[in-house]
């Protein structure tokens, strides 16, 4: 059995192993290679759309938008 420690020890040395065969690039974000299908996205949007309903944003004081669903 492989222990947490060990394997993020090897998950570094394959990142590293990849960027420098330049197969992966660090500075991207992670991107999403397989398209989702209508269904699903509509449904990740309607649900989008009702937390901003729930949580609707806000302007501080300090004209800052406080998005109270990420607390």
């Amino acid at each position: 059995m492989i222990r947490y420690d060990e394997l993020k020890e090897i998950a570094k040395k394959v990142r590293a192993d990849l960027t420098e065969k330049e197969i992966i690039d660090p500075s991207n974000p992670k991107v999403r290679k397989k398209p989702r299908d209508d269904e699903k996205a509509a449904l990740i949007y309607m649900q989008a759309v009702n937390r901003l309903k729930k949580y609707p944003p806000k302007i501080t004081p300090s004209n800052r938008i406080r998005l109270p669903y990420f607390k």
